[in-house]
C-alpha cells in the first residue's frame, strides 16, 4: 500500500509528513526593566544581543539571600550600534517589551520569552573602560558627556531607589547612589577647572543652552551654579566674571 498523499495546487503529489515543530508568536506583550551588569555582548548588522546579569533578594529562613539572574536582551535598529560600545562589566538600565513565544514539539508546547530592548543607557562604565581625559594644548576640554552620563546615571539610581520595597535592595541601591554622587561631584569639580567651560556658560548666560544637546541639561546647569555659588563666584546672583 503507497503511502497517504494529497494533491497541491500544481497537481504534484505532496507526501504527509508528522509536523515536528509549529511555531506562534506574540501570544503576550509585557514590559519590562533590567538594571545589571552586562555580560557576553554578541552584536550582527542588523540585530544586538547582550546579556545582563541582575541582582534579586528573596527572604529565606535565615535572612535575605541574593539570586543572580542572567537575562538576554535583543536590540535592533540605531541601539545596535550603541551595544557595539558596550564592555563586559559596564552597568546599564534598559526597557522594552516582552514578547512571549511558543513553539510545539513532538507533541509538546515548549514556551519562550523575548526581551525586545526600547531604550537603554549606560548606569557607569566597567574601570578598563574609562578613558583617560584627553588633554588640549590649555588643557580646556571639558569632561561634558562624562559629566552628562553620570548625572543620567544618578537620576535613574534614584528613581529605581524610589520604587524599592526590599530592605536589601534599598542598602544596595543606596550604596551605589552614593557612589555615583561622588563620580558626578568629582567629574563636576574637574570640569569647572576649565576656563572654556566656564566662558562657554558665562556666553549662555548660565542657562544650559550650551548643553542642549546633552541628558539633562538643566540639571547640569543648576549644577554649575551651585558650585560656583559655593565658591564666591556670584553675589545676589549675579556672576562676578
Amino acid at each position: 500500500m503507497s503511502a497517504c498523499r494529497c494533491r497541491g495546487p500544481a497537481g504534484r503529489g505532496i507526501p504527509l509528513r508528522p509536523v515536528e515543530r509549529r511555531e506562534s508568536y506574540v501570544q503576550n506583550i509585557a514590559e519590562f526593566r533590567l538594571i545589571g551588569r552586562v555580560g557576553r555582548i554578541d552584536v550582527r548588522e542588523k540585530v544586538a544581543h547582550v546579556d545582563v546579569a541582575s541582582d534579586y533578594h528573596r527572604r529565606s529562613a535565615t535572612g535575605w539571600l541574593q539570586d543572580t539572574h542572567w537575562n538576554r536582551v535583543t536590540l535592533f535598529g540605531r541601539l545596535v550600534r550603541r551595544a557595539a560600545q558596550l564592555i563586559k562589566g559596564d552597568i546599564i538600565h534598559v526597557t522594552g517589551r516582552v514578547r512571549q513565544n511558543g513553539y510545539e514539539r513532538d507533541g509538546g508546547r515548549i514556551p519562550s520569552v523575548e526581551l525586545i530592548a526600547a531604550r537603554f543607557a549606560c548606569l557607569g562604565r566597567t574601570a578598563e573602560a574609562v578613558p583617560r581625559p584627553a588633554r588640549s594644548a590649555n588643557d580646556d576640554e571639558p569632561c561634558l558627556a562624562a559629566l552628562s552620563a553620570a548625572l543620567v546615571g544618578y537620576g535613574y539610581l534614584v528613581d529605581e531607589f524610589e520604587h524599592q520595597r526590599d530592605p536589601a535592595a534599598l542598602e544596595t541601591h543606596g550604596r551605589l547612589i552614593e557612589k555615583q554622587a561622588a563620580a558626578v561631584r568629582a567629574l563636576l569639580e574637574r570640569t569647572l577647572a576649565s576656563p572654556a567651560l566656564i566662558a562657554a556658560f558665562h556666553t549662555a548666560g548660565y542657562t544650559g543652552d550650551y548643553l542642549r544637546g546633552c541628558p539633562w541639561s538643566p540639571e547640569l546647569a543648576d549644577a554649575v551654579y551651585d558650585v560656583r555659588h559655593r565658591r564666591g563666584e556670584y553675589h545676589d546672583g549675579v556672576a562676578n566674571d
